[in-house]
Parts: structure tokens; sequence; C-alpha cells
């Protein structure tokens, strides 16, 4: 039986050594005497001992980057992350300072290194296989790669691998397990879904780390989203423009902000969230009325960015959202139909609330619908 090991090493900064990830696949297959591949979502350089004796050599300086080695049939090295290129707005709160990176050179598994269901290639230095060339491999089952792994179509995993006979169903087993995808199978190809699971859990890490860049100082990216066209952004494009003033936020207004995120992203359905994130330039609006734990969370950020509001004074505030509104908001919002809230596949994150207008009383950035007014607050 040909045994295969995969290192997927997802998100994180490992400390800068000379060690590529073509040396990573390497020391790990020659340790295990098997074949071996590493899977990263951005491409980087890892510290490893000069002569690892077992893979936990390898594994264990990095476990406090949340590196897990899962040595089986199957051996597994992988850290829960989402790849930099799926950042969107939360880029500005998770990333320092910029360091140079090495430019890893993209490769392609040549044709003549398949013979019938069997793979024997291996990248050298700075190589890596761009996953975009994955599905034109010539083998029984295709491999069919979900948009997700290849947004930018620059590669946002890269693969570099030592492999010598290896069974092609193997590959496509380890590198689903790798990628945190889900590996569907029929006697045409195998498919390397987006796992809506496996993309709950490396969402709230991700949220978690811009937590940490919240109390570090960070901000928001204050750049546009890559939306284009498509969707409902079109409404809300206007008010999402590059003028946002997201570094007005406040922690705690930030902090509200984050909370709501995550509990967006942990009460949609697995449809929901693979309509919103598996496919670039998405967006998706969610019934409030539906979602009461959304609401809840809503009214804490309102109540954190009035707070901010109190003590910034009235230019310092996102649009839609000045003093007069967002103090009198909560008591005015429709029970009926509280709104809509809109997440978009950058972690954006929109409220439009239903509100009932006081008589004699004109409720500011409002637009008329059906008899009420819907207000816009621009969450992230």
């Amino acid at each position: 039986m040909i045994h295969l090991t995969i290192a997927a090493l997802i998100l994180g900064s490992p400390p800068a050594s000379d060690k590529t990830m073509s040396d990573l696949a390497k020391s790990v297959s020659e340790i295990t005497k098997r074949p071996a591949i590493s899977v990263v979502p951005t491409y980087l350089k890892i510290a490893m001992p000069e002569t690892p004796k077992t893979v936990d050599d390898i594994v264990d300086p990095l476990k406090k980057d949340g590196f897990v080695a899962v040595l089986s049939d199957v051996g597994v090295v992988y850290q829960l992350g989402i790849p930099r290129s799926h950042w969107g707005i939360l880029k500005g709160l998770i990333e320092k300072e910029p360091k140079p990176n090495t430019t890893p050179k993209m490769v392609a598994i040549p044709q003549t290194a398949v013979k019938d269901n069997f793979i024997t290639f291996e990248t050298k230095d700075t190589e890596v296989v761009r996953l975009g060339s994955l599905p034109e491999l010539d083998l029984p089952r295709r491999l069919i790669i979900s948009p997700y792994f290849n947004f930018e179509g620059n590669n946002d995993f890269p693969l570099t691998m030592t492999a010598k006979n290896m069974d092609a169903g193997d590959f496509a087993k380890a590198l689903a397990r790798g990628l945190g995808a889900k590996l569907k199978v029929d006697p045409k190809s195998y498919t390397l879904a987006f796992d809506p699971q496996s993309f709950r859990i490396n969402a709230n890490r991700l949220i978690n780390q811009a937590l940490q860049g919240v109390d570090a100082g960070r901000q928001p990216s204050a750049q546009q989203g890559q939306f284009q066209e498509g969707g409902s952004y079109e409404q809300y494009q206007e008010y999402q423009n590059a003028n946002q003033p997201t570094q007005s936020n406040s922690k705690p207004a930030l902090k509200a902000a984050l909370n709501l995120l995550s509990q967006t992203i942990n009460q949609m359905n697995d449809q929901l969230l693979e309509q919103t994130f598996a496919y670039k330039s998405s967006s998706t609006r969610l019934n409030l009325g539906s979602f009461m734990s959304l609401q809840n969370s809503a009214v804490t950020y309102m109540e954190a960015a009035t707070a901010q509001q109190a003590q910034s004074g009235a230019d310092n505030r996102r649009p839609g959202q000045n003093q007069q509104n967002l103090r009198a908001l909560v008591r005015q919002v429709d029970p009926r139909d509280p709104g809509k809230l809109i997440i978009t596949t950058d972690f954006r994150l929109t409220l439009e609330l239903n509100v009932r207008r006081p008589q004699n009383q004109r409720v500011l950035t409002s637009v008329d619908s059906g008899g009420e007014n819907t207000v816009t607050i621009q969450v992230l």
C-alpha cells in the first residue's frame, strides 16, 4: 500500500529560516519513508532543525503557532487558518508591519510525471505547484478544485511535494485534509469542495486574531473590498466607498462589531456560508427577524458605537451613525420586521434596519420604504 504524508501549514508566521516548503516536504518524506506534500495559504519559510529524526522534531517548535501533526496511514501536519487573500477588511486588524517574503517559483506537475493512477514528482528550492494546474493532469479521475482555494488565480495555497508512485486517490484525500476541503468522489472525479464546517472554525480563529489586533491598536483595512458587481452589494456600495472612516472606531465598538461578525458566521447554515464565502464577490442578506441572537449582538454593537460617539463628538463617526440615530434607534426598530444584516465575502457587515418614524421627528440618513424608514449602518 502506498502511504502518504501531508504537511498543511495554513496561516501563521513561523520564525524565518533558510528552509523552504520544499525542504519541509522532503524532510517529512525522508523521515517517514513515504510520499509527502506541504500546503500553505501564503508562501513562507519555516524554522526546521538541521537533522530532524521525527516529524515531531519539526512540528513541536511550531505548536505555539497552531501546528498539529496527525500521523497514521496518511500523515497530516496542518494549522487552522484562512489564506491572507481571503482576509478582506480584517487584514488591517491582523497584519503587522509588512515583511519581505521570498517569491516562490510557480510550476505545474508535468504530464510525464503521471503514469496510470500514480504521480512521481518533487519540487525543488522555492518551487511550488499551482493548485489551478492540477485539474489538467490526465488521471483516471480528474481533480477538481473549488474556486475558494484559488480566489486570485495566482495560487492561494502553494503546494510542495516529494512523491514517488503516489496514488492519486491518496493524494486527493491528503490534499483535502490539508486544505480543509470536503472531498467528493465519483467515478469520474475527485472534487475538493468548500467545507462550511472547516471554514466556520477557521473564520473564528481569524476573528480571534483580529480581536488581538484591536487590543494592539490596529484598524480594519480602509480600502474597498474586491466586489465589482453582482448580488446586493451594489445596493450599498455607495456608502462603503474609499472614504470609509473605519479608523474612527473605538476598541469597544470594534470588538462588538467583530463579535457580531462571529455570531453571524456561527448562525449561518452550511448553505448560506457556501454561497457567501466559497465564491469571490458574493454577499448574503439575512433577515434579522429569523436570527434573535444576531439582534442582540447588533444592539450591543450599536450601544458601543453610541458610547464612542458620546466620547468623540460628531466629527468622529461613520456614515449613517450620527448621535441622534444611534441613541434612539434601538427603540425605533420595528419589532415586526427589524431589517436585514448583509455579510460579504470580504467580511464586511452592514445593517439595514427598519425604523418607525416618531411623529414630528425626522430620522436622518434614512430612506422612505413602504411607509417606514430604512436606516443603514455600516458595521465593518
